[in-house]
């Protein structure tokens, strides 16, 4: 893997060949998102019980988006409490909150099962953006989650160098 990043960021410290250059530089890589991000929901076997509903699976290629829908859980709700987790358990206390929003002012004649329309997004520098429309009065919401302290690209070329003047390729 070093390899290829040396390769990728123009690194050359003479061990390795050009051919073999070439074919590291043509090397995919996929980013993807470390954690499943999911929904807290009612179980819809038993609807005391909440559970952590996967939109977006861990491993997933980024950039991403899901759009799922869900139903209210009773006549006359009056707002949808929409909480975004981390993780991959089942019970949402094993999981991290990283965030949550509320759409309010449903119409007060919605029935139970009304459509509600969750949209989870993934972009390639780890912001999470999740919206909540429900589709009879078209009332939304939405959040966006800004992850500090990637790798910026001076970090990165120092990583290689370092990398380059430790470890050979073989």
């Amino acid at each position: 893997h070093a390899a290829i990043l040396q390769a990728r960021h123009g690194i050359n410290t003479g061990g390795v060949l050009d051919a073999i250059q070439k074919r590291l530089n043509a090397v995919k890589t996929t980013d993807v998102n470390s954690h499943s991000l999911g929904i807290k929901i009612s179980d819809p076997n038993n609807k005391s019980r909440k559970i952590n509903h996967i939109m977006i699976p861990k491993n997933s290629p980024v950039p991403n988006s899901v759009k799922q829908r869900f139903g209210t859980n009773s006549d006359g709700q009056s707002r949808i409490h929409v909480e975004i987790l981390e993780g991959d358990a089942v019970d949402p206390a094993a999981c991290e909150l990283i965030g949550d929003f509320r759409v309010f002012n449903l119409p007060s004649s919605l029935p139970k099962g009304s459509p509600i329309e969750i949209t989870y997004s993934y972009d390639a520098s780890g912001r999470i953006s999740a919206t909540a429309v429900e589709l009879t009065g078209k009332n939304q919401a939405n959040a966006e989650i800004v992850r500090e302290g990637g790798m910026q690209e001076t970090d990165i070329k120092d990583a290689l160098k370092t990398l380059s003047s430790e470890y050979e390729v073989e």
